[in-house]
């Protein structure tokens, strides 16, 4: 007979491995018809992008309390054990809002994780955060909170709309470390009042002043006295492909450097990621000058950053309608070109400065040469913002999946210095290892340093790749080493005769894969 010890810790497992997950219910449904198992609480908009959610939501299942039931149903002597293993409690509440009561007396004195699922034929989530509310010493022991919402408009109209203040803003977080949020925001934004002094028309104010990590999908929080927050991915990717002609559903780049402007002193991870950023609606300028009483370059100074990602997609300025008397002028620019200086990335990143390790990875939508010239018009704000020069690089391509991705090494002065003179492959082989590492064609991962720069370019098949490298690999390039990745020899063929062709003195390096399949692209980029 096994010890009780030894069985809470399988308890204990267990509980790790089987998360609590609500059952499947559609966001639609109506009295004559059954969920079935296609069924999911899921928005649609959400599936695309599924590493963004929780590991239990991707296959919600039947829905169930975790191990917490599942091990206090095994016979009499592990319920009792169950019911008296308080950790167990701890992962539970919320998931039955009826029941929350009885989950946190189950779970004494331990740290709770608080998981809410809000959708139209479950109950109301606010039941909890009520409960909260009126007991003060048990919303003090939540650790962590989940809420995946999928009422539309639900956070707009509960906590974003003026004079309302959500129940979440009155409950006791002095404990909360972690917040996890995805909110359906999707109709009815362009009548909300702006308030400038807080950074967006979605933010929503809380006091968390212990809170270490917050992943916001879809609206964006207020914090207030974070001094510990040291982790921040905002994202506004709800409904990506509906038309949103009021840019209701993008960052505004006054409000958010506002809100980034409160952490930027504790800020060790940022994640940014919209289907674009606006500068008007407010006007950006106006609201960073209302802000920090000033408009100038290096505004908002991330003194501890280490990893900094950021995802847009870039509209084809060839698109836009030019002005017809501009092709009169004689100093008239290119549409993409004019479109490039105005873009506002660019706009963004101006106002940011960084130290110089931080790690920066850019996830882009380039739909054609315009697209592409406006982000490589955009690649030298990265040295005024902080990040160094670049002297190697490593192109990875990915036809199936219409991705190119370009990695920018900073090669340290004494591997630098150590450029060959000749162009003898034994000599040049060695040094080509010496920045990229050794090559293997059975390996994924060969790298012996960090990339300072990655960009992941996604594309459609309205530009080729090689037109987007072209534009990058350029005579301002100035690159010393370059690795083309591939599983098609004419692809690094391809890189070479353009960039031999060019002022570019650097060597290149061929890194053939037999078979790149799309799980080892993911792996290069996770690795990356």
């Amino acid at each position: 007979m096994l010890h009780d010890e030894i069985i809470r810790e399988i308890m204990s497992f267990a509980s790790e491995a089987h998360l609590p997950c609500p059952p499947k219910i559609p966001r639609e449904t109506t009295p004559d018809r059954e969920a079935t198992p296609s069924d999911s609480i899921i928005p649609p908009s959400w599936t695309q992008y599924p590493e963004l959610l929780p590991a239990n939501l991707v296959s919600p299942g039947p829905g169930d309390l975790g191990s917490a039931v599942s091990v206090s149903h095994v016979c009499q002597r592990w319920r009792q054990l169950a019911l008296e293993h308080a950790t167990l409690w701890a992962h539970t509440v919320g998931l039955l809002p009826g029941q929350v009561d009885l989950m946190v007396s189950r779970s004494k004195s331990s740290p709770l994780h608080v998981m809410l699922y809000g959708a139209d034929y479950r109950p109301n989530p606010d039941v909890v955060l009520d409960y909260f509310r009126s007991h003060p010493e048990a919303s003090s022991r939540i650790h962590s909170l989940t809420w995946v919402e999928g009422r539309t408009n639900y956070f707009r109209k509960n906590y974003c709309s003026p004079g309302t203040a959500g129940l979440l803003t009155q409950c006791d977080l002095s404990g909360l470390y972690d917040l996890t949020i995805f909110a359906s925001e999707t109709f009815n934004f362009e009548n909300t009042v702006i308030d400038p002094e807080w950074g967006s028309a979605y933010l929503i104010h809380i006091n968390v002043p212990a809170l270490v990590s917050a992943s916001i999908h879809d609206t964006v929080f207020a914090f207030h006295d974070a001094r510990n927050l040291t982790r921040l991915s905002l994202q506004m990717l709800d409904d990506v492909a509906i038309d949103d002609m009021h840019m209701n559903l993008c960052f505004n780049v006054g409000q958010l450097l506002s809100c980034l402007n409160k952490y930027k002193d504790t800020l060790e991870f940022l994640e940014l990621s919209s289907v674009g950023y606006a500068m008007h609606e407010p006007d950006a300028y106006d609201v960073i000058r209302q802000t920090f009483g000033e408009v100038r370059m290096g505004l908002v100074h991330f003194s501890r950053l280490r990893t900094f990602i950021f995802r847009d997609d870039f509209w084809p300025p060839e698109l836009l309608l030019s002005d017809e008397e501009a092709e009169d002028e004689p100093y008239a620019q290119p549409i993409p070109l004019l479109y490039a200086s105005l873009s506002p990335m660019k706009a963004f990143f101006s106002f940011l400065s960084y130290p110089e390790d931080t790690d920066i990875i850019l996830h882009v939508m380039c739909a054609s040469e315009g697209a592409a010239k406006t982000l490589h018009a955009f690649m030298p704000m990265l040295d005024h913002v902080g990040s160094p020069f670049c002297a190697a690089a490593r192109v990875l391509f990915n036809h199936r999946l219409e991705r190119l991705s370009i990695a920018f090494y900073r090669l340290p002065d004494d591997i630098f210095d150590a450029y060959p003179d000749v162009d003898d492959q034994d000599v040049v082989d060695p040094w080509l290892e010496t920045v990229f590492g050794q090559w293997d064609n059975t390996m994924i991962s060969s790298h012996n340093r960090n990339p300072s720069i990655i960009m992941n370019i996604s594309y459609h098949d309205t530009v080729q790749p090689m037109d987007i490298l072209r534009i990058f690999l350029g005579d301002d390039a100035d690159l010393a080493a370059l690795a083309v990745r591939t599983d098609n020899e004419d692809d690094y063929s391809g890189v070479v005769d353009f960039y031999q062709s060019t002022e570019n003195p650097g060597f290149t390096r061929l890194e053939l894969f037999e078979s790149l399949d799309d799980e080892d692209v993911e792996a290069e980029e996770e690795e990356d």
